[in-house]
């Protein structure tokens, strides 16, 4: 016998859920509660025991406690990959961080050093310029003489 693809599906997932609670029989997909004996099959031949379909209330059951462990797994999902998604760009960002600070004082740097080149030639400048004027001066005193 074999069962079409849902409700294959229903039967891994109560295998999954039922197994130390129920004995299973794979070749008749059919099993028996061990605390009570209720018996249930997906075999549509058999009569002897109850038909387990999705609408009974024992898959129901299961698929909710399916949902809620899926749902709960995949937000736990979510969040380590949020967070190792947030950890990456904060560690990206503080890596740019840190070389846009590198990049600034090295930029300082030059500047400083041109503003101190700047500053030695407007000193010697300032020097031609003075001894300029104290030979003008010196010149212009000769010349009333």
């Amino acid at each position: 016998m074999t069962l079409p693809y849902f409700e294959k599906w229903l039967w891994e997932i109560t295998r999954f859920y039922l197994e130390a609670l129920a004995d299973f029989e794979s070749d008749d997909y059919s099993f028996t509660f061990k605390n009570n004996g209720d018996r249930y099959t997906m075999n549509k031949l058999r009569t002897d025991t109850k038909h387990y379909r999705i609408q009974r209330d024992v898959a129901q059951n299961l698929l909710k406690k399916h949902h809620q462990k899926n749902k709960k797994d995949k937000l736990d999902k979510l969040e380590k990959t949020d967070s190792a998604f947030m950890q990456r760009k904060f560690t990206k960002f503080e890596r740019w961080a840190d070389d846009k600070i590198r990049a600034l004082e090295i930029d300082l740097k030059e500047d400083r050093q041109k503003i101190r080149e700047l500053e030695r030639e407007q000193q010697k400048v300032n020097i031609l310029g003075e001894e300029l004027i104290e030979l003008e001066e010196k010149t212009s005193k000769i010349k009333h003489k």
